[in-house]
């Protein structure tokens, strides 16, 4: 499962308040540890519910969507409230906009806007650092694929110049046959060409009939039946 789909339970007991620093102390330690998953940020969501007026933290925009669900934390009830709105952006990528609604009169918060900038803020790093892993992830398979498809290359390509030089036809020549002895037999190109170069005959079986592409008579009929026995032997 990929990092940003991840989510971990919500790292708050509710009946315990906290005040805004040991809040932002815990949030700032939470969002520099190693960890990547997006449980990163029900626990900072849980630490900004605990404390003291906080009614809800919600995330909005549609790049933090495609990552996570819900958006929002804690609850939004009834009586005068206010927000403070933050863009969750960091190092030059915007995710969307952070919500923080308080209840004005009773909120134990010194700057509710500055609040809402410092947890925009580590809510961006830690989404860009899922982003990134996700990145790193896909760009390592991709590395990867093409390391085989470069691999299975190398194959054909070793086992196109052998039969080259032991009958004595061009490589064109030579890739024409293998691609005709991969169709025959039911094998792939690589299969084929790393059968030939390994000499293993276990790994596929001969074909029926073998044609050879144009050369002169005798080199085409020598060749079908040493292609056979090339593969075959061991």
């Amino acid at each position: 499962m990929s990092a940003l789909a991840q989510r971990a339970p919500l790292y708050s007991n509710p009946s315990h308040q906290l005040s805004e620093l040991d809040a932002t102390l815990e949030i700032s330690r939470i969002a520099a540890s190693n960890l990547d998953t997006i449980g990163h940020l029900d626990a900072i969501a849980g630490l900004v519910i605990k404390i003291g007026g906080v009614r809800q933290l919600e995330l909005t925009g549609e790049p933090i969507a495609l990552f996570i669900s819900p958006l929002a934390w804690g609850q939004s009830k009834a009586g005068p409230h206010a927000s403070a709105l933050a863009e969750v952006t960091a190092h030059g990528l915007k995710w969307g906009e952070l919500r923080l609604s308080f209840d004005p009169h009773s909120a134990a918060i010194e700057s509710p806007l500055r609040l809402a900038k410092f947890v925009a803020q580590q809510t961006a790093a830690i989404l860009n650092r899922a982003a990134f892993l996700e990145e790193q992830h896909s760009w390592h398979e991709q590395i990867d694929r093409l390391r085989r498809i470069i691999a299975r290359r190398k194959a054909i390509h070793k086992a196109k110049a052998i039969l080259s030089r032991a009958k004595r036809i061009s490589e064109r020549d030579a890739l024409t046959l293998l691609c005709q002895y991969s169709r025959e037999s039911g094998k792939t190109l690589h299969q084929v060409a790393e059968a030939f170069i390994f000499s293993d005959g276990e790994k596929w079986r001969p074909a029926r009939r073998l044609t050879a592409v144009p050369t002169d008579a005798a080199t085409t009929s020598n060749f079908a039946a040493s292609t056979v026995r090339i593969a075959s032997s061991r």
